[in-house]
């Protein structure tokens, strides 16, 4: 047996977790995604957010959407920056 990466037993993990989750942690993990795509659009503009796309543009071109961008990029540098986005003006309180 191969030994797996961790992103081979992640994707493997999400592939076959079973798909009946309680309504509850459904609408957690709703309320999860939407504030996290209220943050990446609200962060968008930040001088954090816009330093870093400056920083990886030079790196190359791709198919990724950044949010605030129209220029795309390669998908690692894509969730560089829209995670960078998603935290520039996340305060969590936990």
């Amino acid at each position: 047996m191969e030994r797996q990466t961790a992103t081979e037993a992640i994707a493997r993990y999400v592939v076959e977790a079973p798909r009946d989750w309680p309504e509850a942690a459904r609408a957690i993990a709703r309320n999860a995604f939407a504030d996290t795509v209220a943050c990446i659009i609200a962060g968008a503009r930040e001088d954090v957010t816009l330093r870093s796309f400056a920083a990886v543009r030079a790196w190359g071109s791709g198919r990724a959407a950044i949010v605030g961008q129209s220029e795309p990029l390669a998908a690692p540098w894509a969730a560089l920056v829209n995670g960078t986005a998603a935290h520039a003006l996340d305060y969590d309180d936990i």
